[in-house]
């Protein structure tokens, strides 16, 4: 057996641990959720501890046996420690969940799983197209390029997506039993603050971004730097359909994401591949960066249709966000003759 083959199967060994972590994080009580929604501090708490306990339990390990068994081994012990914080009483109060068996119940999760099975499964093989296809168009070194600007320029959606799951999805939840205009007025004052957030925060990328390149690595990495502007741009209309996914989904409508996330994962493939075809690699960026239109289309015609409304906001937004990038771009032009 030669070292390569090894290396291999050892990595193979490694796949079945995130079952383990998987079936700890769906044995966690559901009052972590339900009962936290107004208890948003102490759900941050528990998420830094959590953090903590992983990091720590990641350098011991790899102090002693220095491997990749320290990550996972870390992993899998910040999801224990949350799982065990979820079941106690002075943590998350009230009534403890049981067991048992309940048709009604049954019958609404395989109605409502079925479409985030889906869903889930055409995410996951569009957000990783970009890859796939480019592996086979592109050179290796500039692949490796490509996915540096592309984790740089996705930070203000990260930053804006963990805002979303801890706070706006239980915020969504409270309000979804509202009146509907009440509820979409609540709702759309909510997402306007979040979203001008998001657009502050992707004006900056798209006018400064392309130096954290530029500043922070070597000149074989200085093709990262024109992509992340369009990278950043691009992530404009994920930002608007992430914001209103969520009103579908607590609705009970789930197949509109999973309807959209399959127009995505087609069009994504089929337009990298035309562009790198006519245009090159720029061609391929601007294909990736758009390439959810279809997901926001199919998203906003959903929420429309369940009297939601979110598009004249959205273009309202839309025209802030382009002010935006006009001022960044006219700061950027006055103090060009500086250097930071």
């Amino acid at each position: 057996m030669d070292h390569r083959t090894r290396h291999q199967l050892a990595d193979c060994d490694l796949l079945p641990r995130p079952t383990a972590e998987g079936a700890s994080t769906g044995a966690r009580s559901l009052h972590l959720v339900e009962r936290l929604q107004q208890h948003v501090k102490r759900l941050f708490a528990i998420d830094g501890t959590t953090s903590v306990v992983s990091l720590i339990v990641t350098i011991i390990w790899a102090y002693f046996y220095p491997s990749v068994w320290s990550i996972i081994g870390g992993q899998i012990a910040g999801t224990i420690y949350r799982f065990t914080l979820s079941h106690i009483p002075s943590v998350t109060p009230g009534p403890r969940s049981q067991f048992c068996w309940d048709k009604q119940a049954v019958h609404s999760i395989v109605h409502f799983g079925k479409w985030i099975m889906l869903g889930t499964a055409f995410f996951f093989f569009a957000s990783q197209a970009d890859r796939l296809v480019l592996g086979h168009l592109i050179p290796l070194a500039l692949l490796g390029v490509y996915g540096i600007a592309y984790q740089l320029s996705d930070m203000p959606r990260q930053i804006i997506l963990a805002l979303g799951q801890r706070v706006f999805y239980p915020f969504i939840a409270k309000i979804i039993n509202l009146p509907l205009d009440e509820f979409r007025s609540n709702y759309l004052r909510y997402r306007f603050m979040v979203l001008l957030v998001g657009a502050a925060l992707l004006s900056i990328m798209v006018t400064w971004g392309n130096l954290l390149v530029l500043k922070l690595y070597d000149h074989r990495y200085s093709e990262g730097a024109w992509m992340i502007p369009i990278l950043s741009l691009g992530l404009w209309d994920t930002l608007l359909h992430q914001t209103s996914a969520p009103v579908l989904f607590s609705l009970g409508k789930p197949k509109y994401n999973a309807i959209g996330n399959a127009f995505w994962c087609v069009g994504i493939v089929i337009g990298i591949q035309a562009a790198f075809a006519f245009y090159g690699m720029k061609g391929a960026v601007i294909a990736i960066a758009f390439g959810d239109l279809p997901l926001y289309a199919v998203i906003q015609y959903g929420a429309t249709r369940e009297r939601v409304r979110p598009l004249l906001q959205d273009l309202l937004l839309t025209c802030i966000f382009a002010a935006m990038i006009g001022v960044c771009f006219s700061l950027k032009h006055l103090f060009a003759g500086f250097h930071f």
